[in-house]
């Protein structure tokens, strides 16, 4: 499976300072993407997302201060993480600007490039760890997917319920064997149930119950049911916990 590269987002106006960031920081997975102003920086988050910003803070026409105002500022690279990269070490109250700005950090020059790789591994893990989690949830919602049109097309009746005994899946092929529609039964405690006959009732819910409550996880019973327009079936109902 291909994973798309993280991106980190260098800005500096100085290219010998950008080809040095570069030689640090790139690894396998990992692209530095870089920016000479904060006008291309703008232009470049907008075309892609970035694990992380490395800003100067001394550039001509927009410092970097301005630029991660400009960035906490819009939706789309509010939360990009900043890490401030500066010459200037006397006034505190830059330090305390950047912090301001949304800076997650604030390194002086010359930097110490082994201890700004592995600030900067921090966040490339985290942004590898939220791609996994994307991917998981794109499979998870492809299996839902494919398990409802299963249930939607297959001539059984598929329904689930929660831990607490609540109907929380209805499928086409339930409206079809049961005439309830979705909407009336989401929701339902399996004991309101309309399909269920009023005095077998109880011999239903104590198994189901049971696959909740025992080690035993799957269980086949045959009970009757009532459709919507009254005729009453009989049905072998194959259950698993």
């Amino acid at each position: 499976m291909q994973v798309d590269p993280i991106h980190i987002l260098a800005v500096d106006d100085i290219e010998e300072n950008l080809v040095a960031l570069d030689a640090a920081l790139r690894r396998p997975g990992v692209e530095i993407v870089r920016a000479r102003s904060g006008f291309e920086a703008l232009e470049l988050m907008l075309q892609q997302d970035f694990a992380l910003a490395l800003l100067d803070v001394q550039m001509p026409e927009m410092d970097g201060f301005e630029l991660a105002e400009l960035m906490r500022g819009t939706e789309r690279t509010r939360h990009v993480p900043i890490i401030f990269l500066t010459a200037v070490a006397t006034e505190e109250k830059r330090r305390f600007r950047g912090f301001e700005a949304g800076a997650v950090d604030y390194l002086l020059k010359p930097l110490d490039l082994t201890i700004l790789a592995s600030k900067v591994n921090v966040f490339v893990e985290l942004a590898a760890q939220r791609q996994e989690l994307a991917r998981q949830r794109d499979e998870i919602a492809m299996a839902l997917g494919r398990l409802r049109a299963h249930g939607d097309n297959s001539p059984l009746a598929v329904l689930e319920l929660d831990a607490a005994l609540r109907i929380c899946t209805w499928t086409q092929g339930g409206e079809r064997m049961f005439g309830y529609p979705e909407a009336a039964m989401i929701g339902l405690h399996l004991s309101e149930a309309p399909f269920l006959i009023a005095d077998e009732a109880a011999s239903f819910l104590t198994p189901m119950q049971a696959l909740l409550d025992g080690d035993d996880r799957r269980t086949v019973e045959e009970h009757r049911f009532r459709r919507a327009d009254g005729k009453v079936r009989h049905g072998e109902w194959h259950c698993s916990a």
